[in-house]
Order: structure tokens, then sequence, then C-alpha cells
């Protein structure tokens, strides 16, 4: 979100060049922690016309 908000210390941190925007973000790595189970969910609702 501060990228988005135009956060000069971020852009600067990135190396952005004035003028450019960020349009999108993608987090890449493992995760801190793991999980031996996952949650229950509901069955997945689909509808065609």
């Amino acid at each position: 979100m501060c990228v988005f908000a135009d956060y000069a210390p971020l852009l600067n941190l990135f190396n952005i060049p004035e003028g450019k925007i960020i349009t999108g973000a993608l987090m890449v790595g493992y995760p801190k922690y793991k999980y031996k189970r996952l949650v229950d969910r509901n069955p997945i609702s689909i509808y065609t016309i």
C-alpha cells in the first residue's frame, strides 16, 4: 500500500525512476511457519446461465 501511495522512501529504496508507477507486486520465498492441517472449507458453488 505504501508504494501505491507514492511513499518516497520506499520508492527510493527500490530505485524506481520518477514518472514510473508500480502496478503490482509479487511475494516470493518460503513461509516461516508450516501448518499440519488446513482449515475445512465450504464446497464451491458454481452457477451457469
